[in-house]
C-alpha cells in the first residue's frame, strides 16, 4: 500500500512540476513577444520603457517558477526513488 501511495505521490509531483514548466515557458514567449511588439511598434519612450520593465519582471518570475518546476521533479521524483533505492 506504500508503494502504491509513493507511487501516486510522485506521479502528482511530476505532472504539476510539468505544468508548471509550460506556465512558466508560456509567460517566457509571452514577454518575449511583448519585447519584439515595443521595438517594432516604438510609440513613446515612457510606453517603450514601462514594456521592458515590465518584461524583466516577467522573465524573472517564470525562470523563478521553472526552477521551482527543476526542484520539484529533483527533490519529489527523482531524489524520492533514489532514497527508496538505497534502503
Amino acid at each position: 500500500m506504500k508503494i502504491i501511495f509513493e507511487s501516486i505521490t510522485t506521479l502528482i509531483y511530476f505532472m504539476f512540476a510539468i505544468v508548471l514548466a509550460f506556465m512558466s515557458l508560456a509567460i517566457l514567449w509571452w514577454s518575449t513577444n511583448e519585447v519584439y511588439i515595443a521595438i517594432k511598434d516604438f510609440t513613446t519612450q515612457k510606453q517603450f520603457i514601462l514594456t521592458m520593465l515590465q518584461s524583466v519582471g516577467t522573465v524573472i518570475i517564470s525562470i523563478a517558477i521553472l526552477d521551482i518546476a527543476k526542484y520539484m521533479i529533483e527533490e519529489e521524483v527523482f531524489r524520492n526513488k533514489e532514497l527508496r533505492e538505497a534502503a
